[in-house]
């Protein structure tokens, strides 16, 4: 590949890898409005969507950094695009901690963030 291919290439990824975390939250609520055919049904459907998500919002802003590091280690600049899909990544997890401090109280949110670390060791673990 050329420079200008590897150029246009690395634009492209980082623009997909952008925009993968917004509209996955578009595809879950889809997805959820489909599935929705009775209460259990929705249930069921968030059940499945939600780990999709949460791999996506994961695994997406990983990708970005290594991104940035090859662009950095190449002397080429980063973009605004790129940063401002870091600043997003960055602002869910911020996001879903205050709103469940605001639902659950500090305590609450304590034990949550608690029972999804012994969650994470035992999945480890297994």
């Amino acid at each position: 590949m050329t420079y200008r291919n590897i150029e246009q290439w690395n634009h492209q990824w980082g623009k997909g890898l952008v925009w993968v975390g917004p509209l996955s939250w578009l595809v879950i609520a889809v997805y959820v409005l489909i599935r929705n055919q009775a209460m259990w049904g929705g249930l069921a459907a968030l059940y499945i969507a939600m780990p999709i998500s949460l791999v996506i919002h994961t695994l997406a802003p990983l990708a970005l950094i290594l991104l940035i590091f090859y662009r950095r280690h190449r002397r080429q600049p980063i973009g605004r695009m790129i940063y401002w899909g870091l600043i997003y990544y960055a602002s869910i997890p911020l996001i879903i901690l205050a709103l469940s401090v605001m639902l659950q109280g500090l305590s609450g949110t304590l034990a949550w963030i608690e029972m999804i670390i012994r969650e994470i060791k035992f999945q480890l673990n297994r």
